[in-house]
């Protein structure tokens, strides 16, 4: 046999063996449920899986590879880093629009714009009688440690506890 006979059944050989697969691309993302219960996040994985096979043809498989057990601060960290995760969705921050690559898609369509307030059942007489934002400013406003509208909230003279 020669060497160009023996490179082919060589190459053939070894397609058969260790097989020929497209490259999987794995999408790593954050967020991800807190439990088989929580549903919050199902719409946006949804739509991304449904932006994926929109591209199988073109740019081949993917695998969607959920990653949890750290928050927003972290899974951007790590982004950044392009560590542990690729793609996370989150609210836009000054930060994170001048150190990461924003894909400009309104995901929920301006739905996370809008704030509802919260209050105790036994608060409800309190908040009856609020007629102004001074008087709605002497209250405290509860927070999550990494929510955005920490800074807002603050810059508009609320006095804001973060949980």
């Amino acid at each position: 046999m020669t060497l160009p006979k023996v490179s082919v059944v060589l190459l053939v050989y070894c397609c058969l063996v260790f097989g020929v697969q497209a490259q999987v691309l794995e999408v790593k993302y954050f967020p991800t449920a807190v439990s088989k219960d929580d549903k919050r996040v199902e719409y946006v994985i949804g739509l991304l899986e449904l932006a994926l096979e929109k591209t199988l043809q073109s740019d081949g498989p993917f695998k969607m590879i959920p990653i949890s057990g750290m928050n927003i601060i972290r899974a951007a960290h790590w982004l950044r880093k392009d560590e542990h995760v690729n793609v996370i969705w989150a609210t836009p921050s000054l930060e994170r629009e001048a150190s990461l690559l924003p894909i400009r898609v309104p995901i929920r369509k301006g739905l996370l714009g809008y704030r509802v307030f919260l209050i105790r059942q036994q608060d409800a007489e309190k908040f009856s009688s609020i007629r102004t934002l001074d008087e709605l400013r002497k209250l405290n406003v509860g927070q999550g440690q990494v929510w955005n509208d920490v800074k807002v909230f603050r810059a508009n003279g609320f006095n804001v506890v973060k949980g």
